[in-house]
C-alpha cells in the first residue's frame, strides 16, 4: 500500500475515533487492528527486501571467489612440471630416450633454487656428504 493511501486510511481512523461514529460497518478497533497489521506486513515486506538484497550480493561475492579459485587452480595445473624421473639401476631404452630429452631441454635459468642445489652438490662431491664418502672398510666396527 501507498504511503498516501496509508495516511488516508489513518485520517479516516482519526476521524472515526472523534466522533465516534461507525464508519465503513467498522467499529474503530477493528480498524485500528487493520492498520496495524498493515503495517506490520510492509515492514516484513522491507525486511524480507533487505535479507534479499543481501543475499543477492553475497552471491555474488560467492561467485567472483568461484572464479577466482577456477582460475588459481588452472594456474596450479599450468605449472605442474612433467613428472621427475627417478632411475635406479638399469633402464630401458624408452627411458633412456625420455632421459636424454629432458637433458636436451634443460636450461640453468629456469632451473628451481632447490633443483640447483641439488645439482651443485651432485657435480661437486665433498667428503662430508655420507653419499660422496669413499666406502673403503675403513670405519669403526669393521
Amino acid at each position: 500500500m501507498t504511503d498516501k493511501l496509508t495516511q488516508r486510511m489513518r485520517n479516516y481512523f482519526n476521524t472515526a475515533v472523534i466522533s465516534g461514529v461507525k464508519l465503513l460497518h467498522l467499529t474503530t478497533d477493528e480498524l485500528s487492528g487493520l492498520l496495524d497489521e498493515l503495517e506490520a506486513a510492509e515492514n516484513r515486506i522491507a525486511e524480507v527486501e533487505s535479507q534479499r538484497r543481501m543475499a543477492f550480493m553475497a552471491c555474488n561475492r560467492w561467485a567472483d571467489k568461484f572464479r577466482e579459485a577456477e582460475k588459481r587452480v588452472a594456474e596450479l595445473e599450468a605449472m605442474q612440471g612433467k613428472p621427475v624421473m627417478f632411475i635406479d639401476g638399469d633402464i630401458s631404452s624408452a627411458d633412456a630416450d625420455k632421459l636424454a630429452a629432458v637433458i636436451r631441454e634443460f636450461k640453468e635459468e629456469t632451473e628451481t633454487p632447490a633443483a640447483r642445489m641439488a645439482r651443485i652438490i651432485r657435480e661437486n662431491p665433498h667428503p662430508t656428504n655420507m653419499c660422496d664418502m669413499p666406502s673403503t672398510g675403513t670405519g669403526k666396527g669393521e
